[in-house]
């Protein structure tokens, strides 16, 4: 017997013996052929309507599967964003290490020879010499202020950097919140 018969013959089998039926209750075998064809159209039916469960949650499954490539791949790129971002903070950080000691010398620098510029500028012997102490003084200035914006700029770079940090890190546990669910979903 050829396997599809087998198959056709089993489950005809099963048809009967689960409706009640036997060849015994049947009347003739026309009447148990019709029942086990009955049957086995109803479990054909029954696996067409299965296989067709089974095609549909694959589906689902690949379509969850590439939502889970698509935030890993999310997730590696916020992680390397993440990672640029930290050097330019570490960078950002280093910059206003040195222009404070930059300044803190400068104003030491000025703060030591304060009293220092008063009687060189009185006791200028020309107006040249005047004017020369008088800008020396006025360059000592400037720097400061410029190294005091220099700090600022570096500031707001270091607050803003941070503030893509975190948008990053919110953004990053998101994806691994989703990440996570799809998961659970999949397994």
């Amino acid at each position: 017997m050829s396997r599809p018969r087998f198959a056709a013959a089993a489950l005809a089998a099963f048809a009967l013996a689960t409706s009640g039926l036997t060849p015994a209750h049947a009347s003739t075998p026309s009447d148990q052929a019709a029942a086990a064809q009955a049957a086995a159209q109803a479990d054909q039916q029954q696996i067409e309507q299965l296989n067709a469960q089974i095609d549909q949650s694959n589906g689902q499954l690949k379509q969850l599967a590439d939502q889970l490539a698509g935030l890993d791949k999310q997730l590696g790129d916020a992680e390397a964003k993440i990672s640029a971002l930290q050097a330019k903070l570490n960078d950002d950080q280093a910059q206003d290490d040195q222009l404070k000691a930059q300044l803190n010398q400068l104003a030491r620098l000025s703060y030591e020879q304060q009293g220092a510029w008063l009687p060189q500028i009185l006791g200028s012997d020309s107006l040249i010499h005047l004017w020369g102490n008088l800008a020396t003084s006025h360059i000592v200035a400037d720097q400061e202020q410029t190294l005091k914006l220099q700090i600022e700029v570096v500031a707001r770079e270091d607050a803003a950097t941070k503030k893509d940090l975190d948008a990053t890190l919110s953004n990053l546990t998101v994806a691994r919140a989703q990440a996570a669910t799809l998961e659970e979903v999949t397994q």
